[in-house]
């Protein structure tokens, strides 16, 4: 059996940057317990697989998507496989979900997550409404710092060590310096120790300032990826609860120049008292292959 599939380069204008996506547009005849098997053929960071329904249940329910990272696991969500599916079906013209065919909503694991398309100087961006940041614990720098490799001294002091979670867990680390941020060295073994009690799924999601923009990184065990749209909405929450932007405000972090996948997100959240929310992530994506795999 052949089942189509597509690539997309995701928070990024350019193809070959951002951060790459394994999409089945049309995987009804893909058995389930074949899934992660895919991914790990696929071997991006994830792969999505589209589940079509009668037209009636998508616009009531959403477009059925379920996601799964390389090492075959299925994922509640995940913030590029969202926003590259939402491009893979719109540009398609397949499915809309309202009037006008500028919203699609992904039903995902984790909920419904509608993704909403603007023109902006002539390019076409998606942008994702995340759920309400949950807030978990603050780690100290004395005890994060020789884990990351950096100095205390690194870290700004000013900034706590959270645990922000917009539908997946990061720790957000500010550093001083974009040197700083590209000097993180991860122990990993020695992290999972300190860990070991807590949210196996947390991360790091390291973010630095120079001059008006934000720069970030995200390290893995297996290596950094490129641009994470789950992060940045962490990181949208953090920056305007601890008042480093306004809320309502977009801000462009840049990620993935130290694997060379250079992309950007465009990122907000609001306040409702001292309460986070509307927490939006977007950015742009490009198709970049097309395929069959054979099953």
């Amino acid at each position: 059996m052949d089942v189509a599939f597509e690539i997309w380069d995701v928070f990024s204008r350019e193809r070959l940057l951002g951060n790459p996506l394994a999409v089945f547009p049309d995987a009804s005849s893909v058995p389930e317990a074949q899934m992660g098997a895919i991914a790990r053929e696929m071997a991006h960071s994830e792969t999505t697989f589209v589940i079509p329904r009668a037209e009636g249940v998508e616009h009531e329910k959403g477009v059925r998507v379920r996601i799964f990272s390389k090492a075959g696991m299925e994922m509640p969500f995940a913030g590029h496989p969202t926003l590259g599916t939402a491009f893979s079906l719109w540009t398609k013209r397949q499915t809309r979900t309202d009037v006008e065919g500028h919203c699609i909503v992904l039903d995902e694991n984790i909920g419904p997550i509608p993704v909403r398309f603007f023109d902006r100087h002539g390019m076409w961006e998606g942008e994702m409404r995340q759920t309400d940041p949950v807030i978990a614990e603050v780690h100290p720098p004395a005890t994060l710092a020789p884990l990351l490799g950096v100095a205390v001294s690194d870290i700004d002091p000013a900034l706590p060590l959270e645990n922000i979670s917009t539908g997946r867990p990061n720790v957000i680390v500010v550093l001083r310096s974009r040197d700083a941020v590209r000097r993180v060295a991860v122990d990993w073994r020695g992290l999972d120790g300190y860990f070991a009690s807590g949210d196996r799924e947390r991360g790091l999601y390291l973010l630095t300032r120079e001059g008006d923009r934000w720069f970030a990184r995200k390290p893995g065990r297996t290596g950094d990826d490129p641009v994470t749209g789950s992060a940045g909405g962490c990181a949208a929450a953090y920056l305007v609860r601890h008042g480093l932007v306004k809320e309502g405000d977009r801000v462009v972090l840049h990620q993935g120049s130290e694997v060379k996948r250079q992309g950007e997100m465009v990122v907000s959240a609001r306040l409702d008292g001292k309460r986070v929310t509307g927490v939006m992530v977007g950015g742009s994506a490009v198709l970049s292959a097309r395929g069959v795999l054979t099953i």
